[in-house]
């Protein structure tokens, strides 16, 4: 598996997962809708924003704040991006903590930043103003976005990702 980031002559990135085939050859990559893509486009997200999980678990230590905003909410929110592929239903378990900030979690379908199509998200389903989602999903393209409740918060965080 190989990251693809593409700019487009519009200034746009196209960002997406590579796989080389039995065949050494390399399918297209899934691409991040651009503003020509009609009313479900969204906007760029620069690449200092965006992760990729490559393994089954992993804790994630990060900070919200500086130029990753989120370009699903209106309010002001910091963001950062994590993207993962499952290749058969699994289950999945994501938990955001933060002493710093009211976390905020989100699932989105598709590469990061993802769709606008939610499927999940939480705001206190962790303890105390952490979040956490439990969830099967089937085989896919998916987007954790690790925000927080209110605009303007920035701090230190910790992602736990699970596929179970």
């Amino acid at each position: 598996m190989r990251l693809s980031i593409t700019t487009t002559a519009a200034g746009a990135f196209i960002i997406g997962l590579l796989a080389a085939s039995a065949a050494a050859a390399e399918p297209e990559p899934e691409a991040m809708p651009s503003a020509e893509a009609g009313a479900e486009a969204l906007q760029t997200v620069p690449s200092r924003c965006v992760e990729y999980m490559r393994e089954t678990y992993g804790i994630i230590r990060g900070r919200l704040g500086g130029r990753c905003s989120t370009v699903h909410y209106p309010d002001g929110e910091y963001a950062r991006y994590y993207g993962f592929t499952l290749y058969r239903t699994e289950g999945v378990t994501i938990e955001m903590d933060s002493y710093d900030v009211d976390a905020w979690l989100a699932l989105r379908e598709g590469p990061p930043p993802g769709s606008r199509y939610l499927l999940e998200e939480d705001d206190d389903g962790g303890r105390g103003t952490n979040s956490r989602i439990i969830t099967i999903l089937p085989a896919g393209n998916y987007t954790i976005e690790a925000t927080t409740a209110y605009p303007g918060e920035t701090g230190r965080f910790t992602l736990r990702f699970v596929v179970h």
